[in-house]
């Protein structure tokens, strides 16, 4: 039996393993087939017979085109690589875990470096944790792609941001493009930076979503629209939960709001703080339908004020 792609040297199929114990990650099993993407690795390569720790993937694009059903692919600490293309990495096989490897700068780094450039999840039941995805161009239109239809969709512990401040910025990170469900987000940070004009949203709920969870994520950045946008059709069942959401600066509050989400949404903000300068504190989260418990907005600088509204508001339904 050779070394197969597991890691350690251990061979066999559709056999459960224990991969990454102790590394602090979500995702402590796989499944099935396990696969390895290293660029820095000499023996690495983008062949078909590529992927085991002796030989991996050069690019997660390889690994991801030759993705088998439920199964698993390890990125390297210090891997980088650049997306060009629309759909460049694409979640066409059911049941992928895709999950970056390190801790800080050493994480994983995919730079997009063209207007077109996304990551698509074209197949529901998928699962993703612990990449740093970065602009490296003016308006590159969505970072992630969730397209029409699928669900069941885990994205972890990811970060979204630029090469150069006010000038490299996308307009989406996340979209929702129709009919999404079971979706989500946790424990990531969207940072668009200050002084960009094309950014519209972190995640963008294009139309009709359903189960939408986000979950400890802080957004940061100019927003033209909100950090987080629901239009098109209503979405049911979005929970924010124990966010930190700032539309603008530390030192130039942004006058859009936070939350903004079609008529009829259903859901409920919990737990958030929500920093922007609009006419009111109600008018920081527009969602007529949503139930609010222990929310905090601030539009105030001064230190002197804390963490509420100079009259200490919180939001209510």
């Amino acid at each position: 039996m050779g070394a197969g792609r597991y890691p350690y040297g251990r061979g066999g199929s559709n056999t459960t393993q224990d991969l990454v114990s102790g590394l602090g990650l979500y995702s402590m099993t796989a499944y099935r087939d396990v696969f390895f993407v290293d660029g820095n690795d000499t023996n690495a390569s983008t062949s078909v017979s590529a992927g085991d720790k002796a030989n991996p993937f050069s690019t997660v694009e390889a690994a991801l085109d030759n993705a088998t059903t439920d199964c698993t692919i390890l990125i390297a600490p210090g891997h980088t690589e650049t997306l060009t293309g629309a759909s460049q990495w694409d979640f066409a096989t059911a049941g992928i875990q895709l999950i970056g490897l390190g801790q800080g700068q050493c994480r994983p780094r995919i730079t997009m470096n063209n207007t077109a450039a996304t990551i698509a999840f074209s197949v529901s039941n998928q699962y993703m944790e612990n990449i740093i995805i970065q602009s490296s161009l003016p308006v590159i239109v969505d970072a992630v792609i969730i397209e029409d239809g699928i669900g069941n969709i885990t994205i972890k512990a990811c970060e979204w941001g630029y090469i150069t401040e006010g000038t490299d910025e996308f307009i989406d990170c996340i979209s929702m493009v129709n009919n999404n469900s079971n979706v989500l987000i946790q424990d990531c940070t969207f940072d668009m930076g200050e002084g960009n004009d094309g950014a519209v949203a972190a995640i963008h709920l294009d139309a009709d979503t359903e189960s939408v969870s986000i979950i400890n994520c802080e957004i940061h950045g100019d927003y033209s629209t909100a950090c987080i946008v629901g239009d098109t059709t209503l979405s049911q069942e979005l929970h924010i939960f124990n966010c930190k959401l700032q539309n603008g600066s530390t030192d130039n509050i942004g006058t859009e709001p936070c939350i903004e989400l079609l008529t009829g949404t259903s859901g409920i903000i919990a737990d958030t703080y929500i920093m922007c300068n609009v006419a009111s504190d109600d008018a920081s989260c527009v969602g007529d339908t949503m139930v609010h418990f222990n929310n905090v907005y601030s539009e105030t600088i001064d230190s002197g004020v804390g963490i509420a509204t100079a009259a200490g508001t919180t939001l209510t339904a």
